[in-house]
């Protein structure tokens, strides 16, 4: 992509931050949308496995977002250097995952859409993984009384994500969507 992620340390003190920085001019329109959505589900989220965000500004040449930081790298770096994930170590991964991604769906209404090694962080205290980057997150509204308008009004058509890693659903959207 396009954005760059910089340690970064807060002025007198020992707090270390991951720092998005994400060039304007690089950035389509649609990509800014994406920018803004995820500075806003990063406002609401409060999990201990999905990245937290301190602080969003923007200047004439750049959007940033501050981020904790966990200093662990990513799970595709991780697997870079120690090769497959041990059984304990692969249930750990997923279950951190997993509960993250349910707190995104079944309280935020949430979804995620770019789940890959590269997005799942691991916390250099402790192992625990954390996800970050909900720039291709989507918040939907959940019907209140479910008909068949309204459960299609709770999805998107959207292909969006990294290939590789996409769910086959979002190959066979066509008319149904995705939830």
């Amino acid at each position: 992509g396009t954005s760059q992620v910089l340690l970064v340390q807060r002025k007198g003190t020992a707090g270390f931050y991951a720092m998005k920085v994400m060039p304007k001019a690089a950035l389509e329109k649609s990509q800014v949308q994406y920018i803004v959505s995820e500075n806003q589900l990063l406002q609401q989220m409060t999990h201990p496995f999905l990245v937290r965000l301190h602080a969003a500004f923007q200047d004439q040449s750049n959007f940033y977002l501050v981020l904790q930081h966990h200093g662990g790298g990513d799970l595709a770096q991780y697997m870079m250097e120690h090769g497959e994930l041990e059984e304990p170590t692969a249930r750990v991964v997923l279950g951190g995952c997993v509960l993250a991604l349910r707190y995104l769906h079944e309280v935020h209404s949430v979804l995620y859409r770019d789940l890959k090694p590269e997005n799942i962080l691991i916390n250099h205290r402790d192992g625990l993984p954390v996800l970050a980057d909900l720039g291709a997150a989507k918040h939907l509204v959940r019907p209140v009384a479910p008909d068949a308008d309204a459960v299609a009004a709770a999805s998107t058509h959207t292909h969006i994500g990294t290939p590789l890693y996409m769910a086959p659903e979002l190959w066979q959207v066509g008319k149904r969507g995705y939830g």
